[in-house]
């Protein structure tokens, strides 16, 4: 049986300030905390490669036009402004005749510090819009679920001040979603997300957590995670809160609100009445 030969992928050494950042074509908007980067590269180097297209000025200059890798380029120019001295870094070369869509794609894809935000994905798929893909056309060629691309997406519409906060980290995008599930309407969402971000930071946290979500939110969380049961804990805490720390006994358990959500319960009074039914007739039994 003949088997394929090893292929070899050529690593470059290349001098960072020949780098050229193209405004606006990373869809990375917050950035993280590039001075911890900064601190693992003066002692560990640039570990893993960044990814360049090569290609020379009008005035025969060599450079290298950035497709993956801003955080690593922005902490090595940090570190090179302050005086460190770092005359090459690791570069995988692409084609010149790299197409913007495949650009993206290797953008994307190639990735291996800081995952993108629900918010930076939704930027990256609506790149993928202006090349004329549908969601479904988005989602099979980066090979990611519809409803991603679609709840993603629905980031870049919300209102200016959440998409602030979300640029900033200030809150997740999972957490925005499951708000504006649960709120009746978007003006009540942006109140409770401005109230929680407000929260978070006056207790010196620097993101939203679930355990500030109110009872519906909560629900919320419940019913869209993949791990139901999970998230069954966060609305049990909540029960706990609201009946003088579990006081009083609801006769329910975590199966059978687990039931009654599957049966599609609307909100939580039609959950719990759904449970307790289940409970009763499990006794009868």
């Amino acid at each position: 049986m003949e088997t394929n030969k090893t292929t070899k992928k050529d690593i470059y050494q290349i001098d960072p300030r020949n780098i050229v950042v193209q405004e606006g074509f990373n869809s990375r908007v917050d950035f993280g905390d590039i001075d911890e980067l900064a601190s693992q590269i003066r002692e560990q180097g640039v570990l893993n490669p960044i990814t360049v297209i090569p290609f020379t000025t009008e005035d025969g200059a060599e450079k290298y036009r950035l497709v993956d890798g801003e955080r690593r380029y922005r902490a090595t120019m940090k570190l090179i402004e302050s005086g460190f001295e770092i005359p090459r870094i690791p570069a995988l070369f692409q084609p010149k005749s790299t197409s913007k869509e495949d650009m993206f794609i290797q953008q994307l894809m190639r990735n291996e510090g800081k995952p993108f935000s629900e918010y930076e994905y939704g930027i990256a798929f609506q790149k993928f819009q202006k090349f004329g893909y549908s969601n479904a056309d988005i989602a099979k060629k980066l090979g990611v679920k519809q409803w991603k691309v679609d709840c993603f997406l629905a980031h870049l519409n919300r209102d200016e001040k959440v998409q602030e906060l979300m640029k900033d980290g200030r809150i997740t995008g999972v957490d925005v979603r499951h708000i504006y599930q649960a709120a009746k309407n978007e003006q009540a969402a942006v109140k409770e997300i401005l109230k929680l971000v407000d929260k978070a930071e006056g207790k010196g946290e620097k993101k939203v957590s679930l355990k500030d979500l109110d009872m519906d939110s909560a629900y919320s969380v419940a019913k869209e995670t993949a791990a139901v049961k999970k998230g069954l804990g966060i609305l049990f805490n909540y029960i706990k809160t609201y009946t003088h720390n579990g006081a009083i006994n609801l006769g329910i358990g975590v199966d059978d609100v687990y039931t009654a959500i599957t049966k599609g319960g609307k909100n939580l009074k039609e959950v719990f009445e759904s449970a307790q039914r289940t409970a009763m007739q499990k006794k009868a039994e």
